[in-house]
């Protein structure tokens, strides 16, 4: 799968910072997983609306819904911009769902980087193919 995701540009792209909304989602998501804990292999651990520790799918969801369990057009949208940030040539062959989770899962992640990458999607554009028009699901499910 990594090799995949340094694949060479796939076709156009457009830099994007995300919109005030995505960032808080974004900002919120670090926060919960530097305050209260991060876990692989599922989605959250302990209360939906009060994770204890959450994956990086988990607290996005959480961050934009209020509930780890419960998906809407915001939490599509944030687990649509943190795929575009970790494979901003669209070459990985997963969805968003599995894209994160393949992502959050790897055996060497580390607590640390998932909060940096959360915190650098937020302060930074995203290279979104030109054909998605962020906020959305670019024909992608889950």
């Amino acid at each position: 799968m990594t090799m995949a995701l340094q694949q060479p540009l796939a076709g156009p792209v457009g830099s994007r910072f995300p919109s005030p909304e995505m960032a808080l989602i974004l900002r919120r998501s670090a926060l919960l997983i530097a305050e209260r804990g991060w876990c692989q292999r599922v989605q959250f651990v302990g209360s939906a609306s009060c994770p204890q520790a959450a994956s990086l799918s988990g607290a996005l969801v959480w961050a934009a819904t209020g509930h780890a369990d419960t998906c809407d057009v915001r939490a599509e949208q944030a687990l649509a911009l943190m795929r575009f940030w970790l494979d901003p040539h669209g070459s990985a062959p997963f969805d968003n769902w599995e894209l994160l989770a393949a992502w959050n899962d790897a055996p060497s992640r580390r607590r640390a980087e998932v909060v940096a990458v959360l915190v650098e999607a937020g302060h930074r554009p995203a290279r979104i193919p030109a054909a998605c028009s962020l906020p959305g699901r670019c024909g992608e499910s889950h």
